[in-house]
């Protein structure tokens, strides 16, 4: 028995390793389950696979069906005798009606397809925006949590202080002032964490994050600089496509000035004799020859090449100007992190060990202090910055979504 348990030990422990990794979103992870389980992907394939059953009824031989009548009755005359006619009508379609039909069926899915992919591209960088968010709410919780430990130990310092008779009750007083400031701190810090990994999970289509941890480093932006070339933008496809759809249902259209022809068989008994006819039935399309959907087909195109246009020069604005954005946010973080943080860092310790050593009053620590929170939490803003920038150029770019 003790031998089994030792050969199933390492399957047991592959799969605590595995669910331990499954209990952590990474960036890859989140991109990953925003493209295969987010609502609106998903919602947007299934409509695909909906236009998609379009195709059966265009590959039909014939918009009709054929007809067959029959008519029997009795004649009366010399004599009485039954008469039967029976016919077959058999309708075709002329002009390529069923090829067009099916260009038209197949350009409608192929632009439904592209529609799907411009869904999954806005949804994985609005997933991408939650995570960063939340991975940004977490930073500003920690810090706010350090905050009360520096509050906590101001405040045991002025109390020290006072029993030595160095400094009076108020000097207590604010410093307990300071220590409910930074537990409300935290509790609104934890408010907005809350919020983030609820928007996060709404993204993704899941009910709950609870027993899911969000892995990652609000600075690392590596996965978002990545400057591989991507195909052209699935919404700029998807105008196109549907240019390349109106032109085919105005083909289609068109095809209404060939007459329809049915192919028709008669059979007919009169008395003692059997009379077999063939022949033919032909349209006359004078009034209606598809001129109202041509019209419109054509109207349609003109619109969908126009909005092209216009989306074509926004889409290059958008590109320039995501780029600088994402460029200047980038600078703001580096000259915080080059000059700002370990400025205000210094100063923080030295304040402190000034304050311990009875050479400083605690409203200078605390201005001090209050300094370096607020350079801390504007870098974390200006991290998330110029996540949000990197998150718009990336998405700008095609957001890797290659269909």
């Amino acid at each position: 028995m003790l031998r089994h348990w030792f050969l199933c030990l390492p399957i047991v422990l592959m799969g605590v390793a595995s669910a331990a990794a499954d209990d952590k979103l990474t960036l890859q992870d989140v991109i990953s389950r925003a493209r295969t389980q987010a609502p609106t992907p998903v919602v947007a394939r299934a409509r695909t696979e909906e236009v998609r059953a379009s195709l059966v009824g265009a590959r039909r031989f014939a918009t009709r069906n054929p007809m067959l009548e029959a008519d029997v009755g009795p004649r009366w005359s010399d004599g009485r005798s039954t008469d039967a006619q029976v016919s077959l009508s058999l309708p075709l379609d002329l002009g390529g009606r069923r090829d067009k039909r099916i260009a038209v069926a197949e350009a409608d899915i192929q632009r439904q397809q592209l529609d799907a992919s411009n869904a999954e591209r806005i949804t994985v960088a609005s997933a991408v925006l939650a995570y960063y968010e939340v991975l940004h709410g977490d930073r500003r919780l920690t810090l706010a949590e350090a905050r009360v430990t520096l509050a906590e130990e101001a405040e045991r310092t002025a109390a020290e202080r006072k029993r030595a008779g160095d400094v009076a009750e108020f000097e207590v007083n604010l410093a307990r002032g300071e220590v409910a400031r930074a537990r409300s701190a935290v509790s609104a810090a934890r408010s907005d964490q809350v919020r983030a990994r609820r928007q996060l999970a709404i993204v993704l289509g899941l009910p709950t994050l609870n027993g899911l941890s969000v892995a990652g480093d609000l600075a690392d932006r590596s996965l978002l600089d990545q400057r591989a070339a991507s195909p052209a933008r699935p919404d700029l496809r998807a105008l196109e496509q549907e240019v390349t759809l109106a032109k085919a249902e105005g083909a289609l259209a068109s095809v209404e000035r060939v007459p329809a022809l049915d192919l028709r068989i008669m059979y007919n008994h009169e008395r003692d004799a059997d009379i077999v006819l063939g022949g033919a039935a032909i349209t006359l399309p004078l009034f209606d020859h598809g001129q109202g959907e041509v019209a419109r087909a054509r109207a349609r195109a003109r619109r969908a090449e126009i909005e092209l246009a216009t989306r074509k020069a926004a889409v290059a604005t958008e590109l320039d100007t995501a780029a600088e954005t994402y460029a200047a946010a980038v600078e703001a973080v580096n000259r915080l992190e080059a000059e700002a943080i370990p400025v205000s860092a210094a100063n923080e310790a030295a304040a402190a060990a000034s304050y311990r050593a009875g050479k400083t009053d605690l409203g200078t620590l605390l201005l001090i202090r209050r300094e370096v929170l607020d350079t801390r939490r504007e870098h974390l803003d200006r991290l998330l910055d110029a996540a949000v920038a990197a998150i718009e150029l990336w998405s700008a770019r095609g957001g890797g979504v290659a269909h």
